[in-house]
């Protein structure tokens, strides 16, 4: 069982307020269906609300969802969690979104790692890809990933060759960096995030040579989210 400690008001402003800046990791848990969890990643809030970018395609019947009671867990320099609700479902193109109410207190939670969603600061992710017959190859920040797909952080000089819909080849490092996994994935979708920026949401593709590179990211957050390695996070 984790642990709570509430943060004051204005401390839990200061935290909410500079995990939107840094586009932090969000796992969302909705009360209507306690065991399932929607990964996304902060993109913008203010005084009312916050906005999420939910990461890859999960099955989701996302209108029962509309108003609905939640537990928003935030990744940030720690975990935190809150009790929030959904204001709207917004959707662009094929990304999904959700508009949260931003919650009146939030609080720490005792175990400060989890892999889908905590990465380290300088987590890298290197993508591969081919545009007309020539071969691309860009290390770019990894904001979270998960079995599913991942976000990641690119430079909008990238973005004209990473068009919705692009296959490529994704590389990154499991904890403790004795474990690179390769995978297939496409791009879902490109979001403006800051000036110069976009937030490029990647769903894995499946395919016989992966299967074992996505078993392995599987175990790997599983053994994570029972707790049997809470200090790890992707190097």
């Amino acid at each position: 069982m984790h642990t709570k400690v509430k943060l004051e008001a204005e401390e839990a402003v200061r935290i909410l307020d500079g995990a939107v800046a840094a586009h932090c990791q969000i796992v969302i848990e909705f009360a209507s269906a306690p065991g399932r969890t929607v990964n996304g990643t902060l993109l913008s809030g203010d005084s009312q609300s916050l906005l999420v970018q939910v990461t890859g395609n999960p099955a989701f019947e996302w209108s029962k969802f509309a108003g609905s009671r939640c537990e928003a867990r935030i990744y940030h320099d720690r975990r935190y969690s809150a009790e929030t609700n959904v204001l709207d479902l917004p959707k662009w193109g094929e990304t999904q979104g959700i508009t949260l109410a931003k919650p009146e207190s939030i609080a720490v939670l005792d175990r400060r790692r989890f892999l889908r969603a905590k990465l380290a600061p300088s987590s890298k992710v290197e993508i591969e890809w081919k545009t007309d017959g020539s071969d691309h190859r860009q290390a770019v920040s990894l904001l979270n990933v998960s079995a599913d797909g991942m976000a990641c952080r690119v430079d909008d000089a990238m973005v004209s060759g990473l068009e919705k819909g692009r296959r490529l080849r994704v590389r990154f490092s499991l904890p403790g960096g004795n474990q690179s996994i390769e995978l297939g994935a496409r791009v879902t979708n490109l979001t403006p995030a800051s000036v110069g920026a976009s937030i490029m949401g990647l769903q894995f593709t499946t395919s016989k040579e992966d299967a074992e590179s996505i078993r392995a990211l599987r175990l790997a957050i599983e053994r994570e989210e029972s707790g049997v390695r809470d200090e790890g996070v992707f190097a």
